[in-house]
């Protein structure tokens, strides 16, 4: 994770503009999300899992409680129970 110190790398930032959403589908322990949240503006992100919230906390005790707060508290929005195998497109 980054610091708050830590210089964000511009080219990174380069296509990103303030107006985007970014829907993640199909995460896991949220590690990525977290990573993806450290470096864009809060309340940006949508983020989806196939598992319960129960079902995360059983899968990854250790770290999933804590980091789901934190993304929360950033303003990160959650789908889950999303099978997205099963998501209709239009």
């Amino acid at each position: 994770m980054r610091s708050a110190s830590e210089p964000v790398d511009d080219r990174l930032l380069a296509s990103y503009d303030e107006q985007h959403r970014i829907l993640l589908v199909g995460e896991g322990d949220f590690s990525f999300t977290e990573a993806l949240s450290d470096q864009l503006p809060s309340g940006k992100i949508v983020a989806t899992a196939l598992d319960s919230e129960a079902e995360l906390h059983q899968k990854y005790p250790a770290d999933v409680g804590e980091r789901l707060a934190r993304l929360r508290a950033r303003g990160v929005v959650f789908s889950l129970g999303v099978d997205a195998t099963k998501v209709q497109l239009l």
